[in-house]
């Protein structure tokens, strides 16, 4: 939204600018840097800083990776799948029942 806002010139429009001021919490805790590459209207990602005192609010930790971890049960994200997933079941659920298909 803010980008197609910015993009058709409503950089100073209240729906800009309440959306920008809406991130203002979160970039309070974003720090450190990253290396991007635009070239021909793509955006490549190089690099990130990997030192913990640059990334004080960063919720990675080298333990917490699957490879960590060791066997990872896929079991533990069936509740996850189930919550996530409710809103397109109910959605094909009404589509179902108002097509009878």
């Amino acid at each position: 939204m803010i980008a197609a806002q910015v993009y058709q010139g409503y950089w100073l429009d209240l729906a800009t600018t309440s959306a920008l001021s809406a991130l203002d919490p979160i970039m309070h805790l974003t720090t450190g840097s990253i290396t991007v590459r635009l070239y021909k209207g793509n955006v490549s990602f190089e690099s990130a800083d990997a030192v913990s005192e640059k990334m004080p609010h960063s919720l990675y930790t080298d333990d917490s990776s699957m490879e960590a971890i060791g066997d990872y049960n896929h079991l533990d994200a069936e509740g996850f799948l189930k919550i996530y997933g409710l809103s397109a079941k109910n959605f094909g659920n009404r589509q179902y029942n108002e097509t009878g298909r």
